[in-house]
């Protein structure tokens, strides 16, 4: 997905378009948790926001800040400093924030309540928390059915990044089903045995529990799976083809979820701390 502008754009835009609504004041001060090398944290600085992005990885940091250091959109620009800190042993550098965000981050940590905990200390009073996050435990066999037809479907017709053997029996669908549902629950690249450390380390259902224990919800969406595994492998013979498809794909995606054909592979969630007492 991220060798590509408009898939970029496709993925990020529907949360950034949360965040501006819900992270306030615009120019507030913001922490993006687990930043890694700060995709959102540069679109929320390019957003007027002022951003702290703090991780474990030094590369992914030092990445970070050269993608700062060459951002050319000036004119809404607030401003990003990146920390190598581990979060739970973080106290915020003497700041409370006005929002901490979790973008992919959350469901990273084994005990998702300490890092709620955790960040109900470093927010304001009346502060926000965003999450996006997946919530793998959501999927079912169903909906890995439906991929692995598309998948296959696609790949007879030459525009998909593999060759996918066309089952015959039922027993071969059932392994294709099998496989390409095992790839989701588990976070795996496609024919790679390949996993993030500490991924799926906490479900969505859990993590959006201790959400609500501790924010009053302001706003909620659930998110796409199967647009976000599928649209970096279409292949077709232009790329303004293969955008208008990978664009389709996540339009009948977010009507399938609308009128429950699928089930979401995630969410977003915004809530402002609860009045303590």
């Amino acid at each position: 997905m991220w060798r590509r502008p408009y898939l970029v754009r496709l993925l990020n835009m529907r949360v950034i378009d949360f965040c501006l609504e819900h992270l306030e004041p615009r120019g507030g001060r913001i922490l993006d948790v687990g930043c890694g090398p700060g995709f959102m944290s540069l679109e929320l600085a390019r957003n007027g926001f002022h951003v702290t992005g703090i991780d474990v990885a030094a590369d992914a940091l030092e990445l970070g800040r050269q993608l700062a250091r060459e951002n050319t959109y000036t004119e809404t620009w607030g401003g990003v400093e990146y920390q190598r800190e581990d979060f739970l042993a973080w106290p915020g550098g003497g700041h409370r924030f006005d929002g901490v965000c979790f973008f992919g981050a959350l469901h990273h940590f084994p005990d998702p309540a300490a890092a709620l905990d955790h960040t109900v200390e470093l927010l304001r009073p009346g502060g926000v928390a965003i999450a996006y996050e997946p919530a793998r435990d959501w999927w079912t066999e169903s909906d890995a059915t439906l991929m692995a037809l598309l998948r296959t479907v696609l790949s007879a017709a030459g525009a998909w990044h593999q060759d996918i053997d066309l089952p015959s029996d039922r027993d071969g669908v059932t392994d294709l089903v099998a496989r390409t549902f095992a790839e989701v629950r588990e976070a795996r690249v496609a024919g790679e045995d390949v996993q993030s450390p500490r991924d799926n380390s906490a479900y969505g259902t859990e993590m959006l529990a201790e959400l609500r224990s501790r924010f009053d919800e302001t706003g909620f969406a659930y998110d796409t799976l199967l647009f976000d595994r599928m649209g970096g492998g279409l292949r077709l013979d232009s790329e303004a083809r293969a955008e208008a498809l990978a664009k389709a794909l996540q339009a009948f995606e977010l009507y399938a979820l609308e009128v429950g054909l699928l089930h979401p592979g995630g969410f977003m969630f915004a809530g402002r701390v609860k009045p303590r007492g």
